[in-house]
């Protein structure tokens, strides 16, 4: 399935062949699919989601195909739905947006990907393009700057997301008579770096290849920068042994992530605290 995704990403202007089979009945032909738009919709928490990668699906270029919203602490009330039909005008903007695709390629036409249908190119305007050229600069700077992360392949298609996205919101505005606007490319560019930065803090956080780098990362996510003290640590942190866990603080401090500080009060027994020195946390 990864495979596929990978190859179907860049073939939206393309045919998708599909798979041949031996047999020469008839019963199992070869379908092939003309200009596939591969929409991928998917919710899951994070721990399952990264927990399941490793970092090798940073690079591949799997990863960086995938705009991926974290909410992080916003959770939004519960809301008893009114009704479960979708909306009326809703309903009429699309029968009106699949009439002006059916009179621009031909009442023939069909959307179901079975045939090949004439492609229309969407206006950008001056604008735009210098927005887009300095945004494609910016993000080479990117590349270097997290290089040292492992984690610069996420930008590698954010220009190509930027566009698209950018692109949709022109057609969603006027469909009829599309021109990709400054205001677009803007909203487009600023929406794909914040989730691209978002997922990188969360790969560096999250995603490991052995369950030791696992287990250090998840020591790791409860100490923050502001510190925290060993006994809360080791409330947070008790499902993992006790010996385990020491070493793995000595293994943060020695790789200069983590600093331990203790703090002596006047008065009460002195405390030992852990700093985090490196990351996001």
């Amino acid at each position: 399935i990864m495979a596929t995704l990978l190859e179907l990403f860049s073939r939206a202007k393309g045919t998708f062949r599909g798979m041949q089979y031996a047999d020469t009945d008839g019963n199992r032909p070869r379908v092939d699919i003309f200009q596939p738009c591969v929409s991928l919709y998917g919710t899951t928490t994070p721990n399952h989601f990264y927990e399941s990668l490793k970092s090798t699906q940073v690079m591949d270029g799997f990863l960086n195909r995938l705009i991926i919203f974290d909410i992080g602490n916003s959770m939004p009330e519960m809301q008893e739905p009114v009704t479960l039909e979708p909306p009326e005008p809703l309903i009429r903007y699309f029968k009106m947006v699949k009439s002006h695709i059916k009179s621009k390629q031909g009442h023939a036409a069909d959307m179901n990907g079975t045939m090949d249908i004439p492609l229309h190119t969407v206006k950008i305007s001056p604008e735009a393009k210098e927005y887009l050229r300095d945004y494609e600069k910016n993000i080479r700077k990117q590349m270097v700057e997290y290089r040292s992360t492992g984690t610069d392949a996420l930008w590698s298609r954010a220009y190509e997301h930027s566009v698209k996205v950018a692109m949709i919101r022109a057609i969603g505005i006027d469909f009829k008579r599309p021109e990709v606007s400054l205001a677009d490319v803007t909203w487009g560019c600023e929406l794909v770096s914040n989730q691209i930065k978002t997922t990188v803090v969360d790969v560096v956080d999250r995603v490991a290849d052995t369950e030791h780098e696992r287990t250090l990362k998840s020591v790791l996510r409860h100490i923050t920068r502001d510190g925290i003290a060993q006994s809360e640590l080791t409330i947070k942190a008790r499902a993992i042994p006790r010996d385990q866990r020491q070493k793995i603080l000595k293994d943060l401090i020695d790789g200069g992530q983590v600093t331990m500080k203790r703090h002596k009060p006047k008065t009460g027994r002195p405390t030992t605290w852990y700093i985090r020195t490196q990351g996001n946390g």
